[in-house]
């Protein structure tokens, strides 16, 4: 096997045969152009140029508000309505203290993505972390961390299927070259 030097490192070489002639020998530089192009295009297919194709991003904002106040504490999640022909990454939102929040996606994407969501909250979660508790599934011994409670004065303002995308009774369509401003209200 022939080696070549790369910055220093011996790195074997490669023959290339063509059916459309004799045998070919490559010389050391278009071995390590062929080499350096592969490169690159596996570097390409990897890390890819951004967002997919088709895919445009819209700026959200708006704010969440339940019986007549803010809600100041928690997540608001824009999740792609396949079932509405939209599919993609979800953007959430963090709340603010007067219930105003503002969309970001996945990366550098401000906003989410164009086209019919569910929109559901998360509340915030009880700071202490929960003690894991011994479960027996199938004869052995799992540990499982107890699910995590919303923090305290969060839960009776919320109905429960607000929680949820796919039970929540929220939806919004978030459309192209305009700012979206979409507020949500909870009654009861």
């Amino acid at each position: 096997m022939d080696f070549l030097k790369v910055q220093g490192r011996s790195v074997p070489s490669i023959t290339v045969v063509s059916m459309a002639g004799p045998a070919m020998r490559r010389t050391p530089a278009s071995r390590l152009c062929h080499w350096l192009g592969g490169c690159a295009v596996v570097a390409a297919a990897t890390l890819g140029c951004g967002r997919p194709a088709g895919v445009s991003f819209a700026p959200v904002t708006g704010r969440v508000v339940v019986n007549g106040q803010p809600l100041a504490a928690g997540t608001i999640h824009f999740f792609p309505d396949e079932s509405k022909g939209t599919s993609g990454p979800m953007s959430t939102g963090v709340l603010q203290s007067d219930g105003s929040y503002s969309l970001r996606g996945p990366g550098q994407n401000v906003g989410a993505m164009v086209g019919n969501h569910r929109v559901y909250l998360t509340l915030p979660l009880q700071d202490q972390t929960p003690t894991p508790v011994p479960v027996v599934v199938n004869g052995e011994v799992v540990v499982q961390a107890p699910q995590r409670e919303p923090a305290a004065g969060t839960v009776p303002q919320i109905p429960k299927k607000f929680l949820q995308a796919e039970t929540s009774a929220w939806t919004a369509t978030v459309a192209e070259g305009k700012a979206n401003v979409l507020d949500f209200e909870i009654t009861k």
